[in-house]
This record gives C-alpha cells, structure tokens and sequence, in this order.
C-alpha cells in the first residue's frame, strides 16, 4: 500500500469507533485496533480482540504491509457498549521514538518493547522501565519471564524496535 493511502484511512479511523484491521510485513496475522494518533512515521492504538480491549500500542507505520477499515458487527456492539468511554487514554507525543519514550518514561510504568520480525527465533522482545531516553535508543532496565529484575540495564537502539506496548 501507498504511504498516501494508508495516511488516509488512518485519519479516517483516528478517534472514532472505527476498528482498522492491520496486517505487517514482519506478521502472517492481522491485528485490530481503534486508532488514537499518528505522526509520520509512527501510529498510537488501542488493540481490540472481540469486544475487548487488549493495551495501547504505538508501532512503525512503515511495517504496515495491508490496512482497511473494518465494517463490522462488532464495531456496532462496542459502540453500543460504549467500551471506550471509561478508558483513560495517556498522552503520548509519538512524533518520534525518542519523544514517544520520553512520554512513556514520565508515565513510570512497566512497557514492553519488541523487535518483531518475520523469522520468530530473531524477534527479541523486553519487560520492564525505562531509564533514561537518548538521542539513538532507551536505556532499559528489565526483568526475565520470572519477574526477577536483569543485574544492569540494556540499550536499545530505536533502529530496532517495532513495537512498544
């Protein structure tokens, strides 16, 4: 797809209870999400899977591969249900990574950040806060899959994130 068109449906979709399915280079599935922001190169949402709301999300706009707006019954019931309506929604300046980071730094909670790709043994993915942001990548501190905090913190480049939810 035209960087154009996805920009287009993107707009029409943003705060509304439009759901837009996505599917990405990196991925053989798609995702749906009620869309909250976009800058140039990044987009913020809220995904959703049957009627329920699954974390906000801001990703690449680039690794976006096919996009639509969905018409679809179960946009109807949510927005019936009105399932947005008590939903706080943080401020997030996702003009960049390093601004969306900054954002997300000052909220003070647990993100995961993720380098997705198409072969699943080279995605890489980590838990935890972050410390402080740079010009090139964040400064990270994690915790493993039993909730014990890493010794230290890690760099991530930005050049190798996909996702940060």
């Amino acid at each position: 797809m035209k960087k154009e068109e996805i920009n287009n449906i993107i707009n029409s979709c943003l705060n509304t209870y439009d759901i837009c399915k996505i599917n990405f280079k990196y991925s053989n599935y798609s995702v749906y999400y009620y869309l909250i922001d976009q800058s140039d190169q990044l987009f913020y949402s809220l995904e959703e899977d049957d009627f329920i709301t699954d974390g906000f999300e801001i990703r690449q706009k680039k690794d976006i591969k096919y996009i639509e707006k969905q018409d679809s019954v179960c946009s109807l019931i949510n927005k019936e249900n009105q399932i947005l309506k008590n939903i706080n929604i943080p401020k997030i300046n996702i003009n960049s990574w390093k601004d969306a980071f900054y954002s997300l730094q000052k909220l003070n909670k647990i993100i995961i950040v993720e380098n997705e790709t198409k072969n699943e043994k080279k995605s890489d993915f980590a838990i935890g806060k972050i410390i402080n942001v740079h010009n090139d990548y964040i400064e990270f501190k994690a915790f493993s899959a039993d909730g014990k905090w890493w010794d230290g913190t890690v760099h991530i480049p930005y050049k190798y994130i996909t996702i940060s939810r």
